[in-house]
């Protein structure tokens, strides 16, 4: 958690000085507020590496703690639910929100 921590911390620091799309009105970005791309880049490997370290203590979290018979269906569920598309659309149904 302490590597998804550093690659948030990354991504607020690359955005503390940018303007906002109401800000702008339309007009293009100034010079000035232009963000390297290789901050959106590093954030993201960080990010990724993170999850690669968390996937597995999760995977090993739900084969300890279900069931035997649903050992299988739990991991499944597990590995499911890590995809952001998928847990985006759970927590749209679960919130209700569209």
């Amino acid at each position: 958690m302490i590597i998804a921590a550093v690659g948030f911390t990354i991504m607020l620091v690359s955005s503390l000085d940018i303007v906002s799309p109401f800000e702008l009105n339309g007009a293009p970005v100034p010079d000035s507020s232009r963000v390297s791309p290789y901050w959106l880049i590093n954030s993201y490997l960080i990010l990724t590496i993170a999850e690669l370290f968390l996937s597995p203590m999760g995977l090993s979290f739900v084969s300890k703690v279900s069931p035997a018979r649903f050992q299988g269906l739990m991991q499944g569920g597990w590995l499911w639910l890590q995809q952001s598309e998928t847990s985006c659309l759970v927590w749209e149904l679960l919130l209700g929100q569209n």
